[in-house]
């Protein structure tokens, strides 16, 4: 699991630093997309919630550190 949540986080990070590098930093990202099935089949798939909650929590903390570093807020959504 840690691996994923990992993966999660460092691809969302890597994503946003290319954009930034572009000049294209977003507003807003939106960390997951129609999650009431969950995420990430079979691991993140309902009812692992606390999988769930690692794997969305590791895109967060990817956009908070790029917003404090880029020193840009980023707003978070998530659904």
């Amino acid at each position: 699991m840690e691996e994923l949540e990992q993966a999660v986080y460092n691809y969302t990070k890597e994503t946003l630093l290319a954009l930034k590098k572009e000049g294209l930093l977003p507003h807003m990202v939106q960390v997951g997309n129609e999650l009431s099935n969950g995420l990430l089949w079979p691991y993140g798939k309902v009812p692992e919630y606390d999988n769930i909650a690692r794997f969305v929590n590791a895109g967060i903390r990817a956009v908070k550190e790029v917003s404090k570093e880029a020193g840009k807020q980023i707003s978070g959504n998530f659904h």
